[in-house]
């Protein structure tokens, strides 16, 4: 809220007093007060206001205001409620009551009764405190002298008439020599500290009569009386020469009966204030020793029933009284106020400034908003009427006296000047083009004339008329001029232009843009700082600042404190640019980047909003700035006044859950500077204050609490309190600094020490009691731990064996494939080549495949332990491969036993997604355990049905035996691992095969269960679902991988014979000996065999030899079988060679990286020999026919041949370069050798082996290839045909190419004739 003030203006006799930084305003905490009965004001050290009351104390800090008073609450709180005097040293604040003394403990904010009876209940007169911290107390007509501790040292009887009169002792002084004095009924009495004694000083004239006394600035001593008028005082004189009497100059009242009972000295203008029961007086000392009145009543109300008056350390006067209560304020020189009241008396308007400019010789040239020009003598305080009438625009001029105005209502630019304050025109321009936007001069006098939307105009000093630009020159919107007194100008379109005017002509240059800005932003105003930079504002509210070179503009950081304002203007003058709103002005100094706000709700500004261009540089560096209520100038060179106190903040008090730890919870433990919280204590709210009391200055204050905060925290300006929610437990420091408006910082320091105690749970003892808990849990848990591994240790020994087996028989099984192929083999061996011992070979090859199945099923189980075994689900016809593996594997077996199978199917065709090596496997453990367990002439019966659940279909089959049937005890556990019926010892089982199934059946996402009956059978049901949308994309097989599986698994009967078979060469890889020795016996008879036991002497084998077929084991002693396959592949010189690789891993992964190592087939160890003649059959058949195809074939086109694609493409290089050399006779192995380049000797082979001919022929077969196209062509005649595919003569031509096509080269083209007619 702003205060109502009241300007003084003064005129005593001939001497004028400018009062314009003297007013006044109301106490802001009278209704908060017990009682606005004021005793007593006073400052103390720290800055505390103290007012005593009738009712109680209180206490100001500039923001809040703390009563203390004793009530029914606090009965004991104060001595008595009606205060006397305040006053105070380092430790305490001294109260004094007509019940006592109270002792204000400055750190615990304690009030407490003082400790000596002597005053308690009784009334104390007054309380002073010297500069050697002893405090002097009057009381009982006694004087006392106390240590600063508050323990009497000295009582002191003055007179005894003393304490016999009614008066009393009225007041205690201590001078600025720091000596006592004490003022009492009988007189004036002075402390001589070198007697430890009062002297009194007599005066019959004021007995009874003197009442207070003060010394001034100059040391004299003045004496209030009562009923006897003042008196000045002279300590050094004897008798009645020490004091004298005193009467005002021009006053009608009759000092010499007058009361006065509180004197002051501002520090101001040096005036003494002095309360009596007239009224408020003040009083100057003239230098001829008269006191002369200051009229004062236009600042205050000077009658009012005032009790005290004191001066606080900032200068400024505490009026206290029985009702109410005012500040005079003296210090702020940096402000002055022009309400123009006479404007107001004369008009009857109240003032309205649109526009102001100060001439040379103090004069104001204002407009007046709905009136016009008039003018303001700043020296005598003048106010006269232009008679102008309205103008728009007034500017100083710089290079001859008066100011440049503008008419609003004529085109005319007029140069005005004064005499006596009579206003004369000395220059009047006429516009043609009216509508003038701004005026400015140039360093050389010329005044520039910017026209709205129209040209510019440049009026020379010397010349009368004026000169318009031209056409070329753009339209200026706003003009400016730099320090050196150059003009520069802002066009429509944002750009900005240097102007210069030379030879009758307007020039400009273009210096850059505004690139910043809007689309709808406007340029306003446009002013130069002394280093160069280009200042603007703009239409959206916004301040830019270009660097030196203008091409570079940026918002100047104002922490948006003119958002809510509108900006009328910007100016420059020495180290500040001004930024002037309706609301604030704006102070800042380009060097440090600070600013000083003036707003309009400050208590010092008179003006209520700032109007239009109302605003003028003083040429000093200041600035007037005008608008509603007059103008205002402000000053930047004004220094500190003499009280300027340098600020310290202070804790005023701390909350706790919005209760005062020191008010409301006292306790001895927290003082000012340092609090203990408890551990459940919330909510910290800490309040401080500069206890600084004047509007000078705003202040922002940063804090920031060590321990919590890591930065400093910025509060706004005029807010001096922080919170706290929770702080944790722990020794904190809050450290605060101040800044004020000038950007100045004051060092931070630590004000305040909190202290968090620990809750129960986070002391020592706690902590102690956490470690022994956690040892403890450790220590369990340890336990425990041991405990647990102990027997998991023993489990997993149990397991590792069991795994241990079986990866033992998993690597015997692996070795077993080999010698068991070497069996295989050798039973082929004896089929083929010993009839007589078919029925031994039967028996041998049924072991065999008994041996492989449970190697296959312990391999499976190991696969299956590993997380290794995958589904490979594939589409097949599901009833047909049932009824195949029960009556071509397990029907011979039953009727060994003459034990009925029955296979029952519903479905003539059952089609479905099953992988069908897993349910081959779950089928053959279920069969053959069905066989083993049940007895001779008895029925199986295996049953196989699609039923529907849940919309999908699944595949029932149930395998049901009369056998010797399971215990319910054993059923649990006839799927465990390795479990066996102790008592079926006689029979077989190594406790796999129903555990394999129950994974397998797991695996397809079906079920197996299990209904036994002891002694009549035992009935397996599988349940498989059969949809491929049962199945993952991961689960589902490969189609192409199914048909090249089932392309490995061809057999043939018997061997088939191609003729010329021993010029076919089998390269066999295998690190085995016996396999090795058993197939090269067995291939030896039907094709050239190579050996080879590992992957480097296979290569040499390749290097040296023609190879048509490779045979290579996957487990080689320095290179396993896929391996070397990829580089057979890879190599160009063998890639054409087929490759089948042999392997003990029968599993779809084994199959894929053969295939994808390039294999051009897959067998399984262990394998009958005659699978792998037909696999080599196939391979040299297939290639034999390629070879001959190639040959008859008549056309170059390789794409109906069944070749590779590696193949495909070496073929088709090959016959590319013969086709580059076709008329070359001498064309040879040697140069196709060279251009592919290969050896000749693996050139030959490759060819050989893929064609089946010679380099050489095959040469001559591409030839004879490209005649026959030639021939049918008909362009060229036999003999031309010849020489052009390279012969040297028709005759060998026709004889080559007969041997060739079986036809010479007439017959062919006789035949082709034929065929086309």
């Amino acid at each position: 809220m702003k205060y109502l003030f009241f300007y003084l203006f003064l005129f005593l006799g001939e001497l004028t007093v400018t009062a314009q930084h003297m007013f006044f305003r109301q106490f802001p905490f009278l209704n908060q007060l017990s009682s606005n009965e004021i005793q007593d004001i006073h400052q103390d050290r720290e800055g505390f206001l103290w007012i005593a009351t009738t009712n109680g104390l209180a206490r100001y800090d500039g923001y809040r205001l703390l009563n203390f008073r004793s009530d029914y609450r606090n009965q004991n709180l104060l001595a008595d409620n009606a205060i006397i005097n305040i006053d105070d040293n380092s430790l305490y604040v001294w109260i004094a009551s007509w019940g006592g003394i109270n002792l204000y403990d400055k750190q615990t904010c304690r009030i407490l009764p003082f400790p000596d009876k002597r005053f308690q209940n009784h009334p104390v007169n007054y309380v002073a405190v010297d500069q050697a911290e002893n405090v002097w107390v009057a009381s009982d007509g006694r004087i006392y002298r106390c240590d600063s501790t508050a323990h009497i040292v000295k009582e002191y009887d003055l007179v005894t008439s003393v304490r016999e009169n009614q008066g009393g002792i009225q007041s205690i002084y201590i001078d600025k020599k720091n000596r006592t004095w004490i003022i009492a009924t009988t007189g004036v009495f002075g402390y001589d500290s070198t007697m430890d004694a009062f002297i009194h000083y007599p005066c019959p004239k004021i007995e009874a009569a003197a009442y207070v006394m003060y010394q001034d600035s100059s040391d004299n001593y003045w004496l209030g009386t009562w009923g006897v008028g003042l008196w000045q005082f002279f300590p050094d004189k004897e008798g009645e020469e020490c004091y004298k009497q005193y009467k005002m100059i021009d006053s009608n009242i009759n000092w010499a009966k007058s009361t006065i009972y509180s004197i002051e000295q501002d520090d101001t203008f040096g005036y003494l204030w002095m309360l009596s029961y007239a009224g408020l007086y003040v009083l100057k000392y003239t230098d001829a020793g008269l006191l002369e009145m200051v009229d004062i009543h236009n600042l205050i109300d000077t009658h009012m029933m005032y009790t005290r008056i004191c001066k606080d350390r900032e200068g400024n006067l505490w009026l206290g009284s029985y009702d109410t209560g005012y500040t005079i304020l003296f210090n702020n020189p940096n402000v002055g106020n022009f309400p123009l009241l006479q404007l107001k008396k004369k008009l009857g308007w109240d003032t309205n400034i649109l526009n102001l400019s100060l001439d040379n010789d103090s004069i104001m040239w204002f407009e007046q908003d709905r009136h016009g020009l008039c003018l303001y003598n700043l020296s005598h305080d003048l106010f006269v009427d232009s008679g102008i009438g309205e103008v728009n625009i007034i500017k100083k001029s710089l290079h001859k006296p008066g100011v440049w105005v503008n008419s609003r209502n004529e085109p005319h630019v007029m140069r005005l000047t004064q005499k006596d304050m009579k206003v004369q025109v000395e220059e009047d321009i006429f516009v043609a083009e009216g509508g003038v936007g701004d005026l400015i001069e140039d360093n050389e006098g010329n005044l520039w004339i910017s026209v709205w939307y129209g040209n510019l105009n440049v009026k020379c000093p010397d010349h009368e008329s004026l000169v318009v630009s031209e056409e070329n020159i753009p339209r200026i919107s706003s003009l400016a001029s730099d320090m050196e007194g150059k003009i520069w100008g802002i066009s429509y379109d944002r750009q900005i232009y240097r102007l210069t005017y030379t030879n009758n002509r307007i020039f400009c240059e273009l210096k850059g843009g505004i690139s910043v800005l809007s689309e709808k932003e406007i340029v306003d105003g446009i002013c130069f700082d002394r280093e160069g930079c280009l200042w603007l504002n703009t239409s959206l509210g916004r301040v830019l600042r270009s660097d030196r070179t203008m091409q570079i503009f940026e918002n100047v950081p104002l922490d948006n404190v003119i958002d809510d304002c509108t900006v009328l203007g910007i100016l420059s003058d020495k180290d500040n640019v001004w930024i002037i709103t309706n609301k604030k002005v704006l102070q800042y100094n380009i060097n440090s980047q600070t600013y000083l706000n003036y707003s309009t709700a400050d208590e010092n500004v008179m003006v209520e909003v700032f109007r239009y261009k109302a605003i003028s540089l003083d040429g000093q560096g200041g600035l007037y700035v005008g608008g509603h209520k007059g103008f205002i100038h402000i000053r930047t060179d004004s220094s500190l006044s003499v009280n300027e106190v340098i600020s310290h903040l202070h804790v005023t008090d701390i909350k706790v859950e919005d209760k005062s730890i020191f008010f409301d919870n006292v306790s001895e433990e927290n003082t000012i500077n340092q609090i203990t919280l408890s551990p459940n204590d919330r909510n910290v709210e800490i309040f401080f204050s500069p206890l600084l009391y004047s509007t000078k200055t705003k202040y922002r204050m940063a804090y920031r609490l060590e321990g919590m905060d890591n930065d400093w925290i910025w509060l706004d300006y005029g807010k001096f309190s922080i919170f706290y929610n929770h702080l944790p437990k722990g020794t904190y420091k809050l450290h605060l600094k101040l800044e004020s408006e000038r950007g100045e910082w004051i060092k931070d320091e630590v004000i305040l020490t909190i202290i968090k105690e620990p809750a129960y749970y986070e002391t020592w003892f706690a902590y102690l009691l956490y470690i022994a808990l956690v040892a403890l849990c450790f220590y369990l848990v340890v336990y425990l731990y041991i405990r647990r591994m102990k027997l998991k240790s023993e489990i997993k020994l149990k397991e590792e064996l069991t795994r241990m087996k079986l990866t033992y028989f998993t690597n015997v099984s692996h070795e077993l494939l080999t010698p068991l192929t070497v069996i295989s083999c050798i039973t082929d061996y004896f089929e083929q080549k010993m009839p007589t011992a078919r029925q031994q070979s039967v028996m041998l090859r049924a072991n065999v495949d008994k041996l492989k199945r449970l190697i296959q099923q312990v391999l499976d189980f190991r696969k299956m332990d590993m997380g290794k075994l995958k589904l490979n689900v594939s589409e097949g016809n599901i009833r047909e491969f049932i009824v195949n593996i029960c009556k071509v594997n397990f029907m011979p077996l039953a009727q060994k036993k003459n034990i009925t199978l029955e296979v029952n199917v519903d479905m003539e065709e059952l089609c479905g997604y099953v992988d069908f090596d897993k349910l081959d496997k779950i089928l053959h453990n279920l069969l053959s355990n069905a066989i083993k367990y049940t007895p001779d002439n008895k029925f199986i019966r295996v049953r196989v049905e699609v039923v529907n659940e849940e919309k999908r279909r699944m595949l029932v089959v149930k395998v049901k035996d009369e056998g010797i049937g399971i215990s319910a005890n054993e059923i649990e556990h006839i799927f465990t691992r390795f479990y066996s019926n102790k008592k079926n010892r006689r029979i077989e089982s190594n406790g796999i095969g129903l555990s394999l199934t129950k994974d397998l059946v797991n695996m397809h996402h079906g079920t197996i269960a299990v209904e036994s009956v002891l002694g009549q059978g035992s009935c397996f049901m599988v349940k498989l679902p059969i949809d491929k949308e049962d199945y993952t994309s991961d689960e589902l097989l490969n189609e192409t991988m199914v048909l090249q599986a089932d392309m490995d698994e061809i057999v043939v009967d018997d061997y088939v014979s191609i003729g010329d078979m021993d010029q076919f060469t089998i390269l066999l890889i295998d690190d085995n000996i016996e396999l090795l020795s058993v197939m090269k016996e067995m291939f030896k008879e039907r094709y050239r065999v190579l050996t080879a036991v590992d992957g480097r002497t296979a290569y040499d084998k390749l290097n040296n030899n023609e190879v048509n077929v490779i045979i290579c084991d996957v487990m080689l002693p320095d290179v396993n079988g896929w391996e070397l396959c990829t580089r057979i592949k890879g190599d160009l010189r063998f890639n054409h060679i087929p490759v089948i690789i042999l392997t003990a891993r029968n599993g779809v992964d084994d199959r894929i990286a053969s295939y994808e190592a390039g294999a051009d087939g897959y067998i399984a160890k262990p394998f009958e020999l005659k699978i792998l003649f037909a696999r080599v059959d196939n391979l040299v058949r297939a290639s034999r026919m390629r070879q001959i195809t190639f040959r008859k074939e008549e056309k170059l086109n390789l794409e109906s041949l069944a070749y590779p694609s590696a193949d495909k493409q070496f073929l088709q290089s090959i016959i590319d370069s013969i086709e580059r050399h076709l008329e070359d006779v001498e064309y040879d192995l040697e140069q196709l050798s060279v251009e592919v380049h290969m050896s000749k000797s693996t050139l030959y082979r490759k060819i050989k082996s893929m064609t089946g001919m010679t380099p050489l022929d095959f040469v001559r077969n591409i030839k004879m290839k490209h005649a026959c196209m030639m021939l049918l062509s008909r362009k060229q005649n036999i003999s031309e045909i010849a020489y052009a595919i390279g012969f040297t003569s028709p005759k060998y031509f026709s004889k080559c190419f007969k041997e060739e096509f079986g036809v010479t080269p007439s017959e062919y083209l006789q035949k082709h004739d034929g065929a086309h007619e």
